[in-house]
């Protein structure tokens, strides 16, 4: 069952929220204001896949809190609700990486296909570019019927893997791969255009040219190398305070 917190200061907003979304079946948990949503995302980080947090609350702002539920785990399709959206917060809350915007007032109908239609192209871009995402939305043509065509492959995986497996518990193998590697070179394969192909132990496998064929696949899978690398430059900066250090050797090929 999918995890589903729903977070707003107003009673009576949580409960007729929750009377719709557990009929879809959600398990629901409940926060009425950021700091307690926060803490309940760290003690069931792996239960919570979907967060719709009201953006005004006292304390914690909504945008503050998925902010921080965002940095715990990328991977939650987080939205706004709010009964007064502005251009501006819009704005603020898609370029924090907000996955979703919900204005009040909204029927029963709408809220269940927005987080419903939210939590489906949150699980695609995870794989998918956002012009793949938009074409099978569109739901035309033949663009993921079987054909021959030329693609170029990007291949990284973690040198000296052995000895971490070896030498970490289960939990900071998984928290380490999960979010230091996969969730944000994932995210820069797809922000090329690429597509995740696979994940195969510490591996990640990137395509350029499919299902959608550019010009310059080999180009951006050249870029995507390089980001990649930087990335992990910075998220190594970080990996350093805890004496630790991810260092990736990153293959490409074009045929």
């Amino acid at each position: 069952m999918t995890g589903l917190l729903i977070v707003d200061d107003e009673e009576g907003v949580r409960r007729s929220l929750k009377k719709v979304l557990e009929r879809e079946g959600y398990e629901i948990f409940l926060a009425e204001n950021g700091s307690k949503a926060i803490d309940m995302v760290r003690e069931n980080i792996h239960q919570i896949e979907t967060v719709i947090c009201d953006y005004k609350m006292p304390g914690i702002d909504g945008l503050e809190t998925l902010v921080e539920i965002g940095r715990l785990n990328p991977e939650i399709a987080r939205i706004m609700l709010t009964g007064y959206a502005t251009m501006e917060s819009a704005i603020e809350s898609v370029n924090e990486g907000i996955d979703g915007f919900l204005t009040k007032p909204f029927s029963n109908v709408e809220l269940r296909a927005n987080v419903k239609d939210y939590n489906l192209k949150k699980r695609l871009k995870q794989l998918v570019s956002e012009q793949v995402y938009v074409e099978m939305r569109k739901g035309t043509g033949n663009m993921l019927h079987p054909k021959r065509q030329k693609v170029t492959i990007l291949f990284s995986d973690i040198r000296g893997f052995t000895e971490k497996s070896e030498r970490l518990s289960t939990e900071e193998l998984s928290r380490m791969l999960n979010v230091n590697y996969f969730t944000p070179l994932d995210g820069i394969i797809c922000e090329f255009n690429g597509t995740l192909d696979k994940h195969i132990g510490d591996s990640i496998m990137g395509v350029f040219g499919a299902p959608i064929a550019n010009a310059d696949d080999s180009v951006r899978a050249a870029h995507c190398a390089i980001k990649m690398m930087e990335e992990m430059e910075r998220i190594n900066g970080e990996l350093s305070k805890a004496r630790e250090n991810l260092s990736i050797g990153i293959g490409i090929s074009t045929g």
